[in-house]
């Protein structure tokens, strides 16, 4: 009797080891943790968002300007995500400032992004950056540029999608500004980015026809840099239409 208890206690005790080991093993739920967002520039960077999962699943999507303009996935190998989590170990990006601002106003937007234990940190520099982050920043770039990447979806290129009756003037921007905006004060704010105006569109919806100088910035980081502007609503490219 005794030995069928230590049998049926063993049992137990070896199934429970097997069921905690298992669900542990199992345990493995995909989850981002670490984030490269680059931003435009008033020329031709690419423009990109890399994350990468607790697994070393890597996700691009790279939007403009890159090699391939899609969503792509890559498997990072066991000794480049190693190698990936102690440079973020090194970089301790919650102990650095959220911003490390800078006056040089053609460099893209850098936000380096960590997802630890339910806290999420973000730090955004371009110009001026600790030393670690700026190596961390070199070893994600570099994650971007190694080869391996699975093709998910091609973005056509901008062009592609036009309408056939319809060109787009890249020089020409249509700019709607919220209510109570001084438009003398924004343009005046605004004569580093050669920003000027032509023609009033529709002044019920206050929406304006601007222009800029296109040697000096790519069409759609201007583009991009005019919706995020607080005082703009909406911005497109005017267009040019074909008479029928």
């Amino acid at each position: 009797m005794k030995f069928r208890l230590i049998i049926y206690f063993l049992t137990i005790a070896v199934v429970f080891f097997v069921s905690c080991k298992s669900s542990k093993t199992n345990n493995t739920i995909p989850q981002v943790i670490y984030k490269l967002d680059i931003g435009p520039c008033f020329g031709k960077c690419p423009v990109f968002l890399l994350e990468i999962d607790n697994n070393g699943l890597a996700y691009l999507d790279a939007k403009r300007n890159n090699k391939i303009d899609g969503k792509l996935k890559r498997q990072l190998s066991k000794e480049e995500f190693a190698s990936l989590e102690k440079a973020f170990k090194k970089a301790d990006l919650f102990k650095l400032l959220d911003e490390y601002p800078t006056n040089v106003a053609d460099l893209p937007s850098i936000k380096i992004t960590q997802i630890k234990e339910g806290k999420t940190k973000t730090v955004k520099a371009n110009e001026k950056m600790p030393e670690n982050y700026e190596a961390l920043l070199k070893q994600l770039n570099q994650v971007v540029q190694k080869d391996g990447w699975i093709l998910l979806e091609e973005y056509k290129k901008e062009e592609v999608n036009e309408k056939k009756d319809e060109k787009l003037i890249y020089e020409e921007i249509i700019v709607s500004f919220k209510s109570g905006i001084r438009l003398p004060q924004w343009f005046k704010d605004n004569e580093a980015n050669t920003l000027r105006l032509l023609k009033p569109i529709d002044q019920n919806s206050n929406s304006w026809l601007v222009t800029y100088d296109k040697s000096k910035f790519e069409p759609y980081a201007m583009l991009d840099k005019l919706k995020k502007d607080p005082a703009v609503l909406n911005a497109e490219f005017n267009k040019q239409i074909k008479e029928r």
